[in-house]
C-alpha cells in the first residue's frame, strides 16, 4: 500500500518506480476528478479505486489484467 508519508516526500525522484507511481495516482485521486487518465496502471487498480465516482480511461498493453474495468477496448486500431 501507499504510506502516507509518501505523500509529503522531499524528493520523489529517490523513489523507486512503483512508489513514484503510487505517489503520482493518489496526488491525482486527492483532487477527485471527473476523469482519470491512466498509463499501465498497477494490478491494484481496484482496490485504489474502490467506491469512487469517476470516469477511466485505462492505457495498457494487458488489458486482460483490469476485465472488470473494460467496457471498450482498442486493439490493433480497431474497437471492440
Amino acid at each position: 500500500g501507499l504510506s502516507p508519508s509518501l505523500l509529503d516526500h522531499p524528493d520523489p525522484h529517490q523513489l523507486c518506480v512503483s512508489e513514484q507511481k503510487a505517489l503520482n495516482l493518489a496526488r491525482a485521486l486527492l483532487r477527485k476528478p471527473d476523469l482519470l487518465l491512466i498509463d499501465e496502471p498497477p494490478p491494484s487498480l481496484d482496490r485504489v479505486i474502490a467506491g469512487l465516482d469517476m470516469a477511466l480511461m485505462i492505457v495498457t498493453h494487458r488489458p486482460e489484467a483490469f476485465p472488470e474495468f473494460a467496457t471498450l477496448t482498442v486493439s490493433h486500431g480497431r474497437l471492440r
